[in-house]
């Protein structure tokens, strides 16, 4: 039987180890893989301090919190980033946080600062700067598709609390983490038009191997091994 060189678009599926997915299309030309793209894996728990945008904060050393760090000077209007973002099958949000004195809120924001908003969760008084409290999770508003996600902070007075972690839960996010992107992942490259995947010819191990498409049989030469961008 004879196999065919992959010549068209094919989709990266990405599966990390507690199961969750995620693709990307990437280019396949005539001989084998001619272009590539980085994924990235969001883990159900985030450091407040890997956010990807923000206005007004500041990232503070403190031994107590999750990660030696968390997100702090918090004045009303300020807000953290995270992008891309899958939302798809996202239930329910929880925050770490420290608080003196409580009062104030974080609201989840879909695209901006200003954006739809998913849900808005009260920050209560933890007993001190230092003393972190796992605030119950808050539901979030469905939303389908791929979003940068805003934590938009409010509270009429500056410096009431600080956010040190957020989990997200539901069935559509991976399991732990630190919130950083993910390396090592098990993926498989699926061709978009026959759904077969990406084959090492012979399972070769040489430079210059061909790559290509074939039924998947689990094989280690169907594998490959994604790396942080």
């Amino acid at each position: 039987m004879r196999r065919t060189l992959i010549a068209l678009p094919a989709k990266l599926t990405i599966t990390d180890p507690s199961g969750k997915t995620g693709s990307a299309t990437v280019p396949i030309t005539e001989g084998g893989l001619s272009a590539s793209t980085d994924i990235i894996l969001q883990p159900r728990k985030k450091q407040a301090e890997y956010f990807t945008g923000s206005s007004g904060v500041r990232v503070v050393d403190q031994a107590g919190a999750e990660n030696g760090k968390r997100v702090g000077d918090i004045s009303n209007n300020d807000w953290i980033s995270f992008s891309p973002m899958s939302v798809q099958g996202i239930t329910s949000v929880a925050y770490r946080v420290s608080s003196p004195a409580g009062g104030g809120t974080i609201e989840l924001r879909a695209d901006s600062p200003t954006g739809q908003l998913l849900s808005t969760t009260a920050v209560p008084n933890t007993g001190g700067w230092d003393t972190y409290q796992q605030l119950a999770a808050t539901p979030v508003t469905a939303l389908s598709g791929s979003h940068p996600l805003f934590l938009v902070f409010k509270h009429p007075t500056a410096n009431q609390f600080d956010l040190d972690s957020l989990t997200l839960n539901g069935p559509g996010v991976g399991g732990g983490g630190t919130g950083g992107p993910v390396g090592g992942a098990v993926c498989t490259l699926t061709a978009a038009h026959s759904s077969k995947v990406a084959d090492v010819e012979g399972q070769s191990t040489l430079d210059g191997a061909k790559v290509l498409q074939w039924g998947g049989n689990g094989g280690t030469n169907q594998q490959w091994i994604s790396s942080p961008g």
